[in-house]
């Protein structure tokens, strides 16, 4: 049985939180991110919810960007 596996870009994020409102992690941009996510063994796409900033907001154009790194958007 073949399993896509998903994330989300909240996966590769600051993890701030009330204690650290900055995070603990240096914010990357979306090309960084997706970068990353395209390199991980095992990921098939990235999950996201829609109109979801700074993604595009043209579905078009999400699916696009998300394809040129390997990756398909999953919803």
């Amino acid at each position: 049985m073949k399993l896509n596996v998903d994330a989300h870009l909240g996966c590769l994020g600051t993890y701030a939180e009330r204690v650290i409102p900055g995070g603990y992690f240096d914010e990357m941009t979306v090309d960084q991110q997706l970068e990353i996510m395209s390199k991980i063994k095992g990921l098939t796409g990235l999950f996201t919810f829609y109109p979801a900033a700074p993604l595009p907001d043209d579905p078009d154009k999400l699916v696009k960007k998300v394809e040129s790194y390997g990756l398909k958007v999953s919803i």
